[in-house]
């Protein structure tokens, strides 16, 4: 996504021309997040329509229930972008922390 991109080549950048202290990498699955480009819009009239069967031109009498295993699934807003990036900072005396940034594509917003 865009936003952890840009993030990344912003912070990559510092690193290299200010503070060698400060290391930025890419973790995850390169393989999944290829696929997750295509499955990851989600409308929920969508899901609505699959679940209860109907359709525009017939409509059943009844309504299927839900499984259990469809209300357990984790909701679409849950499910991060497989790719992160860490932003190691190492201070003076070699003490370091390690802040991971995720993108969520259902609120297009990176933390």
């Amino acid at each position: 996504p865009l936003p952890l991109y840009m993030f990344y080549v912003q912070a990559e950048g510092y690193s290299k021309a200010y503070d060698k202290l400060i290391k930025v990498a890419v973790v995850g699955d390169k393989e999944e997040a290829k696929s997750f480009q295509v499955t990851r819009q989600y409308t929920p009239e969508d899901s609505d329509s699959d679940q209860d069967g109907s359709h525009d031109h017939v409509r059943s009498k009844k309504k299927k229930k839900r499984s259990k295993s469809s209300v357990l699934d984790d909701p679409p807003f849950t499910k991060a972008f497989p790719l992160s990036v860490n932003l190691t900072i190492t201070n003076e005396d070699q003490t370091s922390i390690v802040i991971s940034f995720h993108h969520l594509p259902y609120f297009c917003v990176t933390c």
